[in-house]
Formats: structure tokens, C-alpha cells, sequence
């Protein structure tokens, strides 16, 4: 699948499916359903660009045209014009790619020292038992926070009773309900697709349904007011990790209204009827092809042209060595072409997806004219650059052996070039 079209995919499902949660589902008191919701379709997202529904329309005949295959002029260098050829290669998708590449490594790099911060808490850290529950103490930790199964607090904390009570079971709820694997899961995403914003807004979306669920269990042992005052004490306190769980998250000011809020009745949680719509809105947006209208014709073979361009120092294809030398390029290209015809076939894959476009091989014909060394210089889809890498390796069994290319009266290595449209 091509790159940009995924990322485009990829970036309309998580609008479709964010915005539906932003207009119906936000304010509602249902944090579980909330967090399902949200980690449910981050991951559709992630995978309906990989999912293909055809809708085929009604034609008088079951029968479709056969896919087209066009190739166009072959062009030829020998080994000394290799690094001029190579440097011409090189587009201004190979710059967007490699910055890509760039970001994504250093939000890598953020992330490893995320946990280099926490592992080395855990080496310094002691270790202690509050109201049954196994902590780390440490002067590296500020406010407190917790990770995977550890809950963290600092050295020296001052806090009351009832607030060492309501610190607890607040990081016991997001360490029991496994709330670093979700985060754990968003901050990989983002590195992979950090050029989405959407991706940003589903992070700050789960952080806050964390802080939800986390708060409510506070509120169970403890009055509103009492924690409200707690949190409003700790909030300019610094934080330690992005990957950690804190008492004290930015949104207070959310937190503190949910607290307060009735909880959701019947009626909205009809809203969460919603979902299957918007899945099918998603997917007809993102999966489902929808071809022109299909014209009934019969059955049509391949088709494919070719022309070859150089002089009588180009390799000559098998069979065609007894030709006139005016006529064995002529005769090359009408033997290649038919060898492509008869061998190349437009991939399934490419024909559901609707992918058209060229790729371009670059294969070696050596001095006892053997195809070897067959690369792609140009991709268009693994499906169709497989094939086309088929066709080629297969050269040397199925019609033997290339007259080679001549270069002052001696056999030589030549580099051919060989684009293939893929078109219907």
C-alpha cells in the first residue's frame, strides 16, 4: 500500500472517529465506555486502510476487461555512467523520507529516556508499605506518580493522612486497571505516525479519561471537597515522565467538573448507539472501492508495447542474433515484448485497491549475456515489484542466454533499465 495514501486514510478515520467523540461522548460521565471507545478505534483506524470492500455494479455480462499492462522505452547505461544515473535518482521524496525517518527517531530517543528516568528511579529508590500498598520512595520523584505495577512517591512527602489515603488509591487505580499499557500503546503510535494530529488529540483525550476513572475511585473514600483541595495543593509540583501516571494532571479544571457532574443517565448512553454509524461512515470512507462503471465486453488478453532504444552495442535478445543488424533492436523489442506479455500479470491485490503507476527494474545483462544483479530502482506497490522481479530472474531459464553487448569489439557488462506501467 502506498505510504501517503495510508497516512491519508489513517488520518480521516481518526478525524471521523475523534470528532464523533468529541461532539457526543466527551462530557459523559461513562469513563470506561469512554476508554474502550478510544483505544477500540485508534486501532480500527489503524488497520481499515488494510481492509477492501469492492462494490462491483451490475453489467449485462460477468465478465471483466483484463488488466493492461504497458511498458515503455528501455533504457540503457553501461558501468562507467552508473553514479551519474544513481545521483539523478535521487527525488524529493527521498528528503521527505529521510526526515521522516529523522523525527521518528528522535521521538524514539524521548521515549528511551523516559524509561531510562524511570529505571533509574527504580535503582536508587527505596521501598516502602502504605495502607498495604508497596511504594518507591525517591528525591528524584516530585509528585507522585505510577508506572506498569509500581506506584512512586517523593522522599520527603508531606502529606496527611486522609491525602496519603486519597494519593494511593488514586495510582492503585491506574495501576490496577493496566493504564500504562494504553499509554504505552499511544506513545509508540505517535512515533510511527507522529505527522497526524489527530494522534495528539486521541493522547490528551485517553490521558483525561485515565484522570476520570482515577478520580472516581478517589471520590468513593473521600469527600469532593477534601480531595478538590488536594489536587488544586499539588498542581504546580513538577512532573516527572510523560510515560508516568501523575496525581496531578494540566486538565484540573475538567477533572474538577467531572467530579461534580451528574452521573449519565439512560438516554446518553444511547449516544454510544451512535458507534456502529460512524464505523460504517469510516469504512465506506476509507475500505470500500467503488469502480467506474463496468462497459460489458468480452475477455481481452494483455496487452503490452515496448520499444528499445541504443545502437548495435546493446544487447541483443535471444532469437535474435540471426537478424539483420538493422533489424535485431527491432527484433529485441517485439521478443521482449512478447515474453512480458506472455509471462507478466497485473496483480489481484493491485486491481482491489485500484493502484496503477510504474516501476522501474534495473537489471545487469553481464558480458555471456546473463540477466543477474536484478533490483527495483523505482517502487510502486510489493505486489507488483514482485512480479516484475519474477519476470526477470526467470529470464535466463526460460529463454536462455542474451547475445551480450559489445563495447570496441569486446563483450560487456550492461546495466539495463527497464520501466513497466502498470495500467488498466
Amino acid at each position: 500500500m502506498n505510504a501517503l495514501l495510508y497516512l491519508l486514510q489513517v488520518t480521516l478515520s481518526l478525524a471521523v472517529f475523534y470528532g464523533f467523540y468529541y461532539i457526543a461522548l466527551r462530557k459523559e460521565t461513562l469513563f470506561e465506555a469512554n476508554r474502550i471507545y478510544l483505544l477500540c478505534t485508534l486501532l480500527l483506524s489503524l488497520v481499515l486502510p488494510f481492509v477492501n470492500f469492492s462494490i462491483i455494479p451490475e453489467v449485462i455480462q460477468p465478465t471483466m476487461m483484463s488488466s493492461i499492462v504497458f511498458l515503455e522505452s528501455t533504457a540503457v547505461s553501461f558501468s562507467e555512467e552508473l553514479s551519474t544515473t544513481a545521483l539523478n535518482n535521487f527525488h524529493l521524496s527521498d528528503v521527505l523520507l529521510v526526515g521522516y525517518v529523522l523525527v521518528m527517531g528522535f521521538m524514539t530517543s524521548k521515549l528511551l529516556i523516559a524509561f531510562k528516568k524511570i529505571e533509574r528511579i527504580n535503582k536508587t529508590a527505596s521501598t516502602v508499605i502504605i495502607k498495604d500498598t508497596t511504594c518507591l520512595i525517591s528525591e528524584e520523584v516530585k509528585s507522585p506518580f505510577s508506572f506498569f505495577r509500581t506506584i512512586y512517591l517523593p522522599q520527603h512527602y508531606t502529606y496527611q493522612e486522609d491525602e496519603l489515603e486519597e494519593v494511593i488509591a488514586h495510582e492503585k487505580t491506574h495501576v490496577e486497571e493496566y493504564h500504562s499499557w494504553d499509554v504505552l500503546l499511544i506513545e509508540l503510535v505517535s512515533i510511527v505516525l507522529w505527522i497526524i494530529p489527530f494522534i495528539y488529540l486521541y493522547k490528551k483525550a485517553l490521558a483525561e479519561v485515565h484522570e476520570y476513572l482515577a478520580d472516581k475511585a478517589v471520590l468513593r473514600i473521600s469527600p469532593w471537597e477534601t480531595y478538590a483541595q488536594l489536587l488544586v495543593n499539588q498542581q504546580y509540583r513538577q512532573l516527572p515522565n510523560a510515560l508516568a501516571h501523575q496525581l496531578i494532571y494540566s486538565q484540573l479544571k475538567n477533572r474538577l467538573q467531572m467530579m461534580t457532574k451528574s452521573p449519565s443517565t439512560i438516554t446518553a448512553r444511547l449516544k454510544y448507539l451512535g458507534i456502529l454509524p460512524v464505523a460504517l461512515m469510516t469504512m465506506m470512507l476509507v475500505s470500500f472501492n467503488y469502480p467506474d462503471t463496468i462497459n460489458a465486453k468480452e475477455d481481452v488478453p494483455m496487452e503490452t508495447t515496448v520499444s528499445v532504444t541504443g545502437d548495435s552495442d546493446l544487447p541483443i535478445f535471444p532469437g535474435c542474433e540471426t537478424e539483420n543488424i538493422a533489424d535485431q533492436q527491432s527484433c529485441s523489442a517485439k521478443k521482449l515484448n512478447e515474453y512480458i506479455g506472455d509471462n507478466l500479470v497485473f496483480p489481484k491485490s493491485m486491481e482491489k485497491e485500484g493502484i496503477q503507476g510504474k516501476v522501474i527494474a534495473k537489471f545487469i545483462v553481464d558480458s555471456e549475456g546473463r540477466v543477474k544483479d536484478v533490483t527495483i530502482a523505482k517502487s510502486l506497490h510489493a505486489d507488483a515489484d514482485l512480479a516484475v522481479l519474477s519476470l526477470l530472474i526467470g529470464m535466463n531459464e526460460k529463454i536462455g542466454q542474451w547475445a551480450p553487448a559489445t563495447k570496441d569489439g569486446k563483450a560487456v557488462d550492461a546495466i539495463m533499465h527497464l520501466p513497466v506501467v502498470f495500467k488498466y
